[in-house]
């Protein structure tokens, strides 16, 4: 049996950042799949298939929830560095994923790290479009 691919990216990011490598160089994704990103989102269709709440959205359907809005690489770079949901006021999708809370990942990542992940995530809206209904917080 083979190991997850985000396990053996972890295990590598770990090995490497204990010894005094740098993981800034990484491509976004792989600096997603490290941190364990994927355990929750995904790139695209909803892996429990229809009518099954996703764990969390997609990275698609951030994009598209958040296209042409300028202030939200500074939003979703807060929320990736110091997490959301921990009241029901700061949770962006509810009704529409299956977890109310992220967490804070601050510990796991640089700032420049986030924002090369958040612009990656950004980035997707060109593709497919969203899978679930979006509605804007208020």
């Amino acid at each position: 049996m083979r190991p997850p691919h985000n396990l053996i990216a972890s295990s590598l990011l770990f090995f490497a950042t204990a010894a005094g490598a740098t993981v800034t160089s990484a491509p976004p994704e792989a600096l997603a799949r490290a941190i364990g990103c994927y355990l929750c989102h995904n790139d695209s269709a909803n892996p429990g298939g229809k009518g099954v709440k996703p764990l969390a959205p997609s990275w698609r359907d951030i994009a598209h929830r958040y296209a042409n809005d300028g202030k939200a690489e500074p939003l979703l770079i807060k929320i990736v560095l110091d997490g959301s949901g921990r009241t029901l006021a700061g949770r962006n999708w509810s009704n529409e994923v299956s977890l109310g809370e992220m967490p804070a990942h601050k510990s796991q990542l640089t700032p420049n790290e986030t924002q090369r992940i958040v612009r990656w995530i950004l980035s997707s809206a060109d593709e497919a479009p969203p899978r679930v209904a979006l509605k804007r917080p208020r």
